[in-house]
């Protein structure tokens, strides 16, 4: 069964009430908070009395205020009679059986009582905006991608958080964004006075899609793995330190007096303790003769950056004092074996049992198995429909300038790239059976043609404009391209999220948090049992022993941007667009490469 539901062992205090108000015998079910308990007036030897009382119109307890009944009252014989206990008296006639709750102290200080949270806020990346997990949130941007089956979306409408009224919540996170940008575009919309913040970045800072893209996609056939691999490393040890502390520097003074802010951090995406997956490839182009495996080193190291990225996360949220809280869930992740390439798991299974990260194959229905020995590639196929071959014809001019396709990219992505190999054109994932002409969707052109109808459905600002200056609304007039994250839907870039059982997951975490914090605060007893009671994992984050360099760069900046130089040298025409994708991974690596124009 997928972990679809929060999985919390918290009781909520608020239940369905028994019977009706008037002259029925109601059933106390605990003694009153301290709040509305000091507010009852005094009775006999007591300086008050309250009980939580059942409201049906509501469906839910309340505290209410009680007093002794008189002496001939029926309602001290109804409860004696019915073995309820003591019976008390309200107004308009009400009743009340105590249950054995002393009805002359308040209940202990209870930590699961979060009606304290009145203003809370969500910002961050595309793990915070959920990307694809269930339905868009309401009154979200095409852009940032939020949904609510998202971990702050669960945490919002959790039974324990306020309801009647909801609390005041204000989601900004967005998909793709980085650390500055969330101190630019979200941070500077709040306001102060939280009780509660949750943040997850750091991801898009480091370019963990990068390596994605690089080491298993391929997307760009020409990106080199390892040296993505080598920018992620320098990012996590020089760039990304800097960017947290100015972020959490910016919400410092947004949290109220003794609230916490929140900061989750990233799981590591496959199981690397089997071969499993060693001879898997989920390479784009099929036919690249460079494809990327899954091997165990690969999965090990992309984990150990991973890893490394949640540490430096967490030394961050150590340096921005005691109001920031790291919140890790990889070892959750992990030990729930809800990774790629688990043992036993022939990939891509996408609608496996228990896998908490979205593949290209994972469907929203309900979680049934795929039967093993499918050929992935027929999965590749159904799900994307990008079953591409070289089409070298040339495009119509009006309708690439309508796809914001121009003429010459279009001859560069389909002459200049996939022809350059000399030997057969490098296509994607196919059914395998023969065809003679490909159809529509098995061209570049009519792949990129049905990714743009299908953006455009969702997103009628997707409009840019002919040659001439017409056929677009005045508004996006002079626009001449779109960027290929505007035409990807997010059913594509939310692989390597969480599905929602994986959001639960987070969202638990942060709730059981705030109750632990929350017991402190009010200065109740610790909440039992512990975070990782009955799970043999650990509650910190793991943290690798990375090398300085990852095997197989080439450390030489110099030779790197030589070597790009060397290449635009001899390069004509759009021959120079090869040089880019063929040595700009390298330069990146270098962090620019000593001027390295690639």
């Amino acid at each position: 069964m997928k972990l679809e539901i929060l999985l919390l062992g918290a009781l909520a205090r608020f239940t369905t009430a028994q019977v009706n108000y008037g002259n029925a015998t109601l059933v106390a079910n605990d003694q009153c908070q301290a709040a509305v308990f000091d507010a009852c007036p005094a009775d006999g030897s007591a300086a008050h009395r309250c009980l939580s009382v059942p409201n049906e119109n509501k469906g839910i307890y309340e505290d209410t205020c009680v007093s002794s009944c008189a002496t001939d009252s029926p309602c001290v014989s109804r409860c004696a009679n019915a073995n309820l206990g003591g019976g008390w008296c309200g107004a308009n006639n009400l009743c009340v059986c105590d249950g054995g709750w002393d009805t002359a102290f308040a209940a202990p200080p209870d930590p699961y009582d979060l009606s304290w949270v009145r203003k809370w806020a969500a910002i961050g990346d595309s793990y915070a905006a959920g990307i694809g997990a269930g339905s868009r949130y309401p009154d979200t941007s095409i852009h940032c991608a939020r949904y609510d089956q998202s971990y702050p979306a669960f945490i919002q409408d959790h039974e324990l958080m306020p309801q009647d009224p909801a609390a005041a919540f204000e989601y900004l996170a967005c998909s793709g964004a980085t650390s500055p940008e969330v101190l630019a575009n979200q941070i500077s919309k709040m306001g102060t006075g939280y009780d509660l913040i949750t943040v997850s970045s750091g991801g898009n800072d480091v370019g963990l899609s990068a390596i994605l893209n690089a080491c298993v996609f391929q997307w760009n056939p020409f990106k080199n793995c390892e040296n993505e691999m080598q920018a992620t490393l320098e990012a996590i040890r020089n760039t990304l330190p800097g960017n947290l502390d100015k972020l959490y520097a910016g919400l410092a003074d947004k949290i109220n007096t003794g609230r916490k802010i929140y900061v989750t951090g990233y799981a590591t995406f496959f199981d690397n303790t089997t071969t499993a997956c060693d001879n898997t490839t989920w390479s784009f182009w099929y036919n690249f003769m460079n494809k990327q495996y899954l091997t165990t080193e690969r999965r090990t190291l992309m984990n150990e950056l991973t890893q490394a990225t949640n540490a430096a996360i967490e030394d961050a949220v150590a340096r921005a004092g005691p109001s920031f809280e790291f919140v890790g869930y990889d070892q959750y992740f992990t030990v729930l074996q809800g990774r790629y390439c688990e043992a036993g798991v022939k990939e891509p299974q996408g609608d496996r049992d228990g896998l908490l990260f979205y593949e290209w194959t994972s469907t929203d229905k309900s979680s049934t198995l795929l039967p093993r020995g499918m050929d992935e590639s027929e999965l590749f196929a159904d799900e994307w429909g990008l079953i591409m071959a070289g089409d070298t014809s040339d495009p119509d001019p009006e309708k690439e300038s309508m796809l914001t396709l121009r003429t010459e990219t279009s001859k560069r992505t389909e002459e200049g790239i996939l022809s350059s190999f000399g030997g057969d054109v490098v296509q994607p994932r196919q059914d395998g059976t023969d065809q003679e002409q490909p159809g529509v969707n098995q061209t570049v052109r009519g792949s990129i043609e049905q990714m743009l109808t299908e953006a455009m459905v969702q997103n009628n600002t997707l409009i840019v404009s002919l040659p001439d200056g017409s056929g677009a609304d005045p508004v996006y007039r002079g626009r001449s391209s779109l960027t290929v994250s505007e035409i990807l839907n997010d059913k594509v870039e939310r692989v390597f999220h969480p599905q929602p059982g994986g959001h639960a997951i987070i969202a638990n975490l942060v709730l059981f948090r705030m109750f632990e914090d929350n017991a402190a605060v009010i200065k109740a007893d610790a909440i039992a049992p512990s975070e990782a009671a009955g799970c043999q994992v650990l509650t910190s984050s793991s943290r690798p022993n990375l090398p300085d360099t990852i095997s197989g760069v080439n450390t030489n900046c110099k030779e790197v941007a030589q070597n790009c130089i060397n290449c635009l040298d001899r390069a004509h025409g759009l021959a120079t667009f090869d040089c880019v994708f063929e040595y700009r991974s390298g330069c990146n690596a270098c962090g620019g490469g000593d001027g390295c124009p690639c």
